[in-house]
């Protein structure tokens, strides 16, 4: 099974032609298991040692059905098969969209959570590499995919800023859910996503955020709980 390589690619295993190996297992897995190990394989990158390598191919790709990839994009490419992690799994995102979607997140996340490190870098390059496959792609599918990963980017990054805004803005949870509920509705980004893929399902598609449903969890982090409507 192409789960079983994920051991040879732990840190444990340094020897380059034992971790191509690795990764040449990985090849025949679907994209919908491959996800589900996904997290492993972001924590592998670590241990890559040439995590920073950028290899650039001419690769012709077209559209195609399969019946292994429901609620995902397959795009076959013609190009040399890769055999380091960095590049199998920024090329395997290129072919399916719903795997591309879930490692930029997990590499944002990573990003985030090895900020003063040399992964942290890592990350960041990874990431970024990603984006450029991607709206490198002649397939519109393809690099609307990374724009759109661009725009949930930006999408993120502005709710926290409201977020962070309404909790600062009184000292009882009540107000502080008001000042929240008040934020949104009248916030012109949050109010027409248009369509915008959900960061955690991109099959969910935004149309706006619900203000009157939105509350703090009772925690001392006070997460916030959004509603969405999805645009049909």
């Amino acid at each position: 099974r192409p789960e079983d390589a994920l051991e040879l690619l732990s840190q444990a295993f340094s020897d380059e032609s034992v971790r191509e190996y690795a990764v040449s297992r990985l090849h025949s897995a679907s994209p919908e298991r491959l996800e589900l190990f996904l997290p492993q394989l972001v924590q592998a990158l670590k241990y890559e040692p040439s995590h920073l390598a950028v290899q650039t191919d001419d690769v012709t790709m077209e559209m195609s059905d399969s019946a292994d990839t429901e609620g995902m994009l397959e795009v076959t490419e013609t190009k040399r098969q890769t055999s380091d992690l960095c590049s199998f799994i920024v090329d395997y995102a290129t072919s399916y969209l719903g795997f591309a979607n879930a490692l930029f997140w997990h590499l944002k996340v990573e990003e985030a959570a090895t900020v003063g490190t040399e992964f942290n870098k890592m990350y960041a390059s990874l990431r970024r590499r990603l984006i450029a496959a991607l709206q490198a792609s002649k397939v519109p599918e393809v690099t609307e995919r990374g724009r759109s990963l661009l725009l949930q980017e930006s999408f993120v990054e502005h709710l926290k800023k409201v977020t962070t805004a309404a909790k600062a803005s009184a000292s009882a949870r009540a107000n502080k859910e008001t000042a929240l509920k008040k934020a949104l509705a009248a916030d012109n980004l949050l109010q027409k996503l248009d369509g915008l893929p959900l960061p955690v399902d991109p099959t969910f598609r935004m149309q706006t955020v619900l203000a009157d449903y939105a509350a703090f969890f009772n925690s001392a982090m006070m997460p916030t709980k959004l509603t969405f409507s999805n645009k049909s």
